[in-house]
């Protein structure tokens, strides 16, 4: 299991920490696990999953 950190998610998505954080609290983003006491990652997978999700929705949505 690889885990990706706060950082490197929002440079990956082009999304804030806060964006994250609101999707993430809505139930539309993986939660995050601890990964220490004052640590948070994302497990890739969850990531890559949902990033695959969002590309599947974006091309129904342009099928219009």
């Amino acid at each position: 299991m690889r885990i990706i950190r706060t950082e490197d998610l929002t440079r990956r998505l082009g999304l804030s920490r806060a964006t994250i954080l609101r999707n993430v609290k809505a139930g539309r983003f993986p939660a995050p696990i601890k990964i220490s006491q004052r640590a948070i990652g994302w497990r890739i997978d969850d990531v890559e999953a949902w990033i695959a999700a969002q590309a599947a929705t974006s091309k129904d949505q342009g099928d219009d």
